[in-house]
């Protein structure tokens, strides 16, 4: 039923229908009634045919004579009662004498209204228009229930109701059924103020502030943190509406929704951390290729110093002073390649996410790692001193070697006279880690130059040690991605003890 009524005539937007239950000579004089009003009338002449009438024909009201027994209206009405179609639809029943027990009954089972004879056909004309008006309005309400219960069911956000009292605090109304399922609580398990307790102990000075710009009549929009009944931290971005009485000079009522806006938060603070990470390796890419440069400038530069010397003057040199210029151009050139080196290993240490770990026997790797540097160790003359026992780490060999590669050699160059190189480890106390090392008897490193000593590409001024930077950048990306550390332990004048951790194997444990 869509069609509109005014208050000054009776207007049919559509047709229509009657249906008209009564004695023959009764139908034909309501039918005349309504014979130029735009009505499609139906008759029944019995109480089967208003039965099946209502079901098949849906009429919009049904204008019945209560004439026992053929037409009993108070049990035609029961019977209307149980069916789903007919149920609302409005009944006028038509009773002789102002019979009030019938009239009761009739009302009871289900009928709309009533009208006593005599009928006159101006009474019954408005009757039926007023109740077809009421019928409109109740199935139009129905229908915009029906829609709010369906959207207030259906979406994230949750609508509600403050009123606020004379003392200033708020007493919650209402609010619709996507509250219990963000927040989990039932609405007999808060009461009138206990949603407070929902709101996160480090954003309630914002929900404090919120509710002072309403109450001052000011539209607010704010975004904080709840703690559901599963103890799960949930994000809302709530907008209140506040409505000023201006006869109370105050607020009187807070309308609002509030709408879950958790997996955006998640989705921002993934963001800003890639947007930091981002960030962080742009300026590492920068220092890096600083310093690649700087490696590669001083390499190059030193073969090509001696190189230049020997094009021009080779035939003023004799054999010793030749191999003493082509001596240093090799030694250039091996500088030149440990730093390419290293950008490689560096580069495949950023590429591979994932790698095969498994327990690592350190003494085994170590030893490699002095097989590659025998040359410098029997140049230096160092003395190397290995332990008994080290414990077994979790790790990846190939770049495990690479960090003892690396401690061992700025050992070599940085060292006493001759160097005295000690390697060593100790399953931490607690952590589950080990913890490995290597120390040196050289000058040992200023406490104000350890701090940047790991910074990834960055170099320290002094010459003596300016080959730490990107060998040490190295170990600590490599560790990084075995789930370690590392540091420095050093002082003046008594060396240096770099170290590393890994976690700790099984067997290590023992």
């Amino acid at each position: 039923m869509t069609e509109n009524f005014t208050e000054e005539a009776f207007v049919v937007r559509r047709t229509v229908t009657l249906l008209i239950a009564a004695p023959e000579q009764s139908r034909r004089q309501f039918s005349a009634v309504f014979s130029d009003s735009g009505y499609f009338i139906l008759e029944a002449d019995s109480e089967a045919e208003v039965l099946r009438l209502a079901q098949s024909a849906r009429p919009d009201l049904i204008l019945m004579a209560n004439t026992p027994p053929r037409f009993d209206a108070t049990a035609i009405c029961l019977q209307l009662q149980t069916d789903r179609h007919a149920r609302n639809v409005p009944v006028v029943v038509l009773i002789e004498n102002d019979d009030e027990s019938l009239i009761n009954r009739a009302l009871q089972s289900g009928a709309s209204d009533y009208i006593s004879y005599p009928i006159r056909a101006n009474v019954l004309r408005q009757r039926v228009r007023f109740l077809l008006r009421m019928h409109t309005m109740q199935v139009d309400l129905q229908e915009k229930e029906q829609r709010y219960r369906i959207i207030s069911t259906s979406i994230s956000d949750y609508a509600y109701a403050f009123r606020v009292r004379e003392d200033g605090t708020a007493v919650r109304e209402w609010y619709t059924s996507a509250f219990e399922k963000i927040t989990g609580y039932a609405d007999s398990e808060l009461g009138e103020t206990g949603w407070e307790r929902l709101i996160h102990p480090e954003d309630r000075e914002i929900v404090v502030r919120r509710f002072q710009r309403l109450l001052r009549g000011q539209k607010d929009v704010s975004e904080f943190r709840i703690i559901t009944k599963s103890g799960e931290v949930r994000w809302l971005s709530d907008t209140g509406q506040p409505i000023w009485d201006d006869e109370r000079r105050r607020v009187t009522w807070i309308y609002g929704a509030a709408q879950d806006i958790t997996e955006r938060k998640r989705a921002e603070e993934v963001m800003r951390q890639q947007t930091v990470q981002l960030q962080a390796r742009n300026e590492e890419l920068d220092a890096f290729a600083h310093t690649v440069a700087h490696n590669l400038k001083n390499s190059i530069a030193s073969m090509m110093m001696p190189a230049s010397v020997a094009l021009k003057y080779y035939d003023k040199m004799d054999g010793d002073q030749l191999r003493e210029l082509l001596a240093g151009i090799v030694e250039s050139g091996y500088k030149a390649r440990a730093v390419i080196e290293a950008i490689l290993l560096l580069a495949g240490v950023n590429r591979q996410s994932t790698v095969e770990l498994g327990e690592v026997d350190m003494h085994e790797v170590i030893l490699g790692a002095q097989n590659r540097l025998h040359s410098l160790i029997a140049e230096t003359q160092a003395k190397i001193v290995m332990p008994e026992y080290l414990p077994t780490a979790v790790g990846y060999a190939p770049w495990v070697e690479e960090i003892w590669a690396n401690y061992l050699s700025n050992a070599l160059k940085y060292g006493g006279t001759p160097p005295v190189v000690s390697f060593g480890g100790e399953v931490q106390p607690a952590g589950g880690m080990v913890r490995f090392w290597v120390r040196d008897n050289g000058a040992g490193i200023a406490k104000a130059d350890q701090a940047a000593l790991f910074t990834p590409f960055t170099r320290l001024s002094q010459a003596k040690i300016e080959g730490h930077g990107l060998g040490l950048s190295v170990v600590q990306r490599i560790v990084q991605k075995l789930g370690g550390q590392v540091g420095v332990e050093s002082a003046a004048g008594v060396g240096s003890t770099f170290w590393f951790t890994l976690p700790a194997a099984l067997a290590g444990l023992r």
